[in-house]
């Protein structure tokens, strides 16, 4: 898995009219940090976080190991 400027890891699901929840982890510099946003219609959500390079790390040799690439 690569890198796009300062995007580690995206991820959405669902759109338009049923509403969406959507996950990106950034990196900057040594700092990992995470925005989730999840819209049903008139319910919104939204989260943000630190996260810790153990974690990151944890999370994308799970996605290796699932066969998912770029």
């Amino acid at each position: 898995m690569h890198e796009l400027g300062n995007s580690v890891f995206s991820f959405t699901v669902g759109g338009l009219f049923r509403g969406y929840s959507s996950f990106e982890i950034h990196r900057d510099g040594d700092t990992y940090s995470y925005h989730h946003d999840k819209s049903l219609h008139a319910n919104s959500e939204e989260r943000q976080g630190i996260l810790d390079k153990a974690q990151v790390d944890k999370l994308m040799a799970f996605l290796r190991d699932l066969g998912a690439h770029d």
